[in-house]
């Protein structure tokens, strides 16, 4: 059914009000009123809701009809406005139409109220399609101008009419050097004269050509152009004008072979207009259009009734629908029509009583499939994109032109934690607000919202850190069309907090393994020098006639270069060149037995308490570093105490029975160490560091800055990890973790410790291969003095060359693991051993490097002595080495 229009009716004497309302009913207009006597509710009515027409008497108690025409069209200047009074001179009627009055309508004669306000409702809408098609062709000429390709029109002989932007900026020419000339200025003369006639002929007779041309730009250089060009016939169907599209494609043209063709058809679409008889429904007149649109011809058309083409109508009655039509009046509404192959289109139709020689019923029909079809993928690419939205992991938030926002999909308010109540209520202030009081710097953010709001074409991206220690990565940039006009700004905020923390991870690592490889070199240096000192010192003191004095110097030499040998392999086990050889071991003996060193290392004021297990707690680990660890911790300890205290130690045993695997073990059960020492602690920004190599926060010469570092580099072997709790003035906490085996393991026997009289001698062969000379040489001395014959080399091509001539003598091969040149002592020894399986074979080493991994030599048929080492070790592995039986 039709809707009444809206008339806002601007009259103070209800007995006129009646009339107008009754002369327009009598003229069959449907329509609802609006009623204001002053000029108060005139302007309410005015600014409560737009209206379709505006009625108003010329003449008012206390406010004029002109006044209320120049409000009118301030607030509504495309409504129609119509004086209808009985007072209006023809002076004032002219000046009324001269200010924007529609029409005029005497009291005494309302018979010409109803066509004067089907003329004004018409004529309104008559100027608002022509503003659609203004609006049209200006779009079409900015199209025009916007192109990308180049475009030409010309008359029938060629002449150009028309040149766009994109083909001046193409060819170098200006738009009013063409204009009026021929594109044969733009010839390169790479064409044969009939490639031209060929163009000519077909344009000529009606067709489209498009082909590749070289041309000549006004600079004189070349270029490869595609074009399309296009007849276009005028009314009578003779060709008129040419239109060419042409594209530079020079760059394109080895990849390119695609014609682009620029569309150049545009054409209005007429609506179908049917008449009709308002008794029988019957169909009385169409347009062509009708015809097209449905799939009739025009006779076919004729022999239909209405109910015919509407789905709707098809079982109900004509009397029904006519009935329904009257009352509605006119008005437009969507249906559906059938075309004559049974399919349904949408349509919009406006159907109008219309009374001439009899009552007709006018019906202007539209099509709108297209628009109901683009409602349709409006409709899903907004559920597509909300879709979308909320499945990402990022916050998303849109705003439009004016900073509202429109949209945020449920990510965003979980990041910020915005209120339910905040979001339900829509309020943009309070929740930036909010975002803002939950970060670091409240005002910058507020600041920069504010600013992105105030510049349109600006993207920006900044890292913001919240209060939690959460950080965003934050993106905004501007929703542009593609005509350039802002529609809004869309944000972005993506939560990188565990992103930054890898970084950090990885650029600790980084510089942990290049601290690591120089600590490494030095400690494989630093072994070499200790080796030849420690050789020195076992060779002096089995020299006879020594005083007391004497005996006791060259021992505190030996317990210094002892430590010496200790801090080497504190670097070896910072860079992880000092190999892990686990075994089981209950940590509860382990710390047990270290106490009593401990006490002796620490001093007399220092208080130790130690609280084992009530079980035994068993690793896979190698009790050494453990040893190390349990040493460097607890040295930490005193060094944080220097008036004493109380040093705890404890042993627990604890299980992982929910969450994820810790990142370097996949164990649940775990065996945990505890120190704790009531001494000084440490600020934020020390333990940060605690674990860098070389940091120290003791005094020059006090510390090497190795002792945490060491730890954490052995912690990590065993795959575990480490927590620390510590306060300025309250003390430190550290709690290692390290993967506990599953079952309890049987103690191994205790190792027999040896204490000989003398050194172990031998009168066999050795080829000693030593690339340091120092070491060499008091290898080869210590060995001679042992009784040996020794074949001093320095690298393994030496070492080739003395085997050649000394093959049967040789019975032992003594040779360093890494040695310069291509080959490697475990090569060396790998070599001789396929000549002479029965050859033994003793590895000397310092460290394990990438070139020769620690497995080289554990998975090798050879016995392994470690640097640095004494006369006696010396002594010792030389011999059970030869003593062993040959496999």
């Amino acid at each position: 059914m039709n809707e009444p229009f809206r008339i806002l009716y601007l009259e103070d004497e209800p007995s006129d009000r009646q009339l107008v309302a009754g002369a327009l009913r009598r003229d069959g207009l449907a329509c609802e009123f609006v009623y204001a006597a002053t000029e108060h509710e005139f302007r309410e009515a005015l600014n409560q809701s737009p209206c379709d027409l505006i009625l108003s008497d010329f003449t008012l108690p206390a406010f004029s009809g002109a006044t209320a025409l120049i409000l009118a069209r301030a607030a509504q200047p495309e409504v129609p406005f119509l004086f209808v009074s009985g007072t209006i001179g023809e002076e004032r009627a002219v000046k009324s139409l001269k200010d924007g009055a529609t029409d005029y309508v005497l009291k005494h004669n309302l018979t010409r109220l109803g066509p004067a306000v089907r003329r004004a409702l018409s004529e309104a809408a008559e100027r608002r399609q022509r503003l659609h098609a203004e609006q049209a062709l200006q779009l079409q000429t900015t199209a025009l101008e916007a192109a990308a390709n180049g475009i030409l029109i010309t008359a029938r002989d060629g002449t150009i009419l028309t040149a766009n932007p994109a083909f001046c900026a193409m060819t170098g020419y200006a738009s009013d050097e063409v204009i009026g000339r021929k594109p044969s200025l733009l010839k390169s003369g790479q064409h044969e004269p009939k490639v031209y006639e060929q163009m000519w002929q077909t344009i000529c007779a009606g067709d489209v050509w498009q082909g590749e041309l070289v041309n000549r730009r006004k600079d004189g250089s070349l270029y490869h152009e595609e074009m399309t060009i296009t007849p276009v016939r005028a009314a009578g169907g003779d060709i008129s004008h040419f239109i060419a599209v042409k594209q530079d494609v020079s760059r394109k043209k080895a990849e390119q072979r695609a014609v682009t063709l620029f569309r150049t058809l545009i054409d209005r679409t007429n609506d179908a207009i049917e008449v009709i008889d308002p008794e029988t429904g019957r169909i009385l007149d169409v347009n062509e259009r009708a015809c097209q649109s449905h799939g009739y011809t025009r006779e076919e058309y004729l022999a239909l009734r209405l109910p015919d083409l509407v789905p709707a109508m098809a079982a109900q009655p004509w009397a029904e629908i006519r009935e329904e039509l009257q009352r509605a009046g006119s008005r437009v509404i969507e249906s559906h029509h059938w075309r004559k192959d049974g399919s349904v289109f949408p349509i919009e139709v406006n159907v109008t009583h219309i009374h001439l020689d009899r009552d007709y019923l006018l019906a202007v029909v539209r099509d709108i499939s297209e628009r109901k079809q683009a409602e349709e993928t409006l409709r899903w690419r907004t559920a597509f994109f909300e879709a979308l939205a909320e499945s990402e992991l990022d916050g998303i938030v849109v705003v439009d032109r004016e900073g509202k926002i429109i949209y945020q999909n449920r990510r965003s308010i979980d990041l910020w934690k915005i209120p339910e109540t905040i979001v339900a209520a829509a309020d943009d202030t309070k929740q930036v607000q909010h975002a803002a009081s939950r970060t670091k710097h409240p005002q910058a953010f507020i600041d920069k919202v504010a600013y992105l709001s105030a510049h349109n074409d600006e993207s920006s991206r900044e890292e913001i850190e919240l209060n939690d220690g959460t950080v965003l990565d934050r993106y905004s940039s501007p929703v542009v069309g593609k005509n350039g006009d802002y529609y809004g700004r869309i944000w972005t905020f993506r939560d990188i907090t565990e992103h930054k923390r890898l970084e950090a991870q990885l650029r600790q690592a980084v510089k942990m393994e290049a601290v690591g490889q120089l600590a490494g070199g030095v400690a494989h240096d630093f072994n070499n020098i200790l080796a030849t000192v420690m050789m020195h010192l076992g060779l002096l003191q089995q020299s006879p006639g020594l005083t007391a004095d004497a005996r006791e110097s060259l021992k505190e030499l030996e317990t210094e270069a002892t430590r010496a040998a200790g801090l080497a392999r504190q670097l070896l086990l910072f860079s992880r060149r000092e190999v892990a050889h686990p075994k089981p071991l209950d940590l509860n003996e382990l710390v047990q037995n270290l106490l009593k060193m401990l006490r002796r290392l620490l001093g007399e004021n220092m208080d130790i308490v130690f609280r084992p297990s009530s079980d035994a707690v068993w690793l896979a680990a190698d009790a050494g570093m453990i040893e190390q660890v349990v040493m460097n911790l607890c040295v930490n300890a005193r060094d944080a105490m220097p008036n004493g205290g109380q040093l705890d130690l404890a042993i627990s045993l604890i299980e992982l029975r929910s969450g994820p695997p810790r990142p370097n073990s996949s164990a649940r059960s775990f065996a945990c160490l505890s120190v704790n020492d009531s001494g000084c602690g440490m600020d934020a920004a020390v333990l940060q560091r605690i674990f860098e190599p070389f940091f120290t926060t003791k005094e020059a010469g006090k510390g090497t800055g190795l002792g945490l570092a060491t730890v954490y580099g052995i912690v990590k072997q065993h795959q575990g990890w480490i927590e620390v709790d510590s306060e300025e003035g309250k003390g430190s906490s550290f709690r290692i973790f390290l993967p506990a085996l599953k079952e309890a393991m049987e103690k191994p026997k205790a190792a027999v410790t040896e204490h000989p009289d003398e050194a172990p001698r031998g009168s066999e062969t050795i080829l000693l291969v030593e690339d340091d000379e120092s070491v060499r040489r008091m290898a080869a001395l210590c060995l001679r003095k042992l009784g040996y014959e020794v074949l001093e080399t320095a690298s393994g091509v030496e070492a080739l060359e003395s085997w050649r001539k000394h093959r049967q003598r040789i019975k032992l091969l003594f040779t360093d693991l890494i040695m310069p040149g291509t080959m490697t002592g475990l090569g060396l020894a790998q070599r001789l051993r396929q000549e002479r399986p029965d050859l033994k074979v003793i590895i000397s080493s310092g460290y394990d490097s990438e070139r020769t991994a620690p497995s080289s030599i554990v998975n090798q048929p050879f016995t392994h002595c470690a640097k640095p080492y004494s006369t006696f070790a010396l002594a010792k592995i030389v011999r059970q080495c030869l003593d062993e039986p040959t496999n």
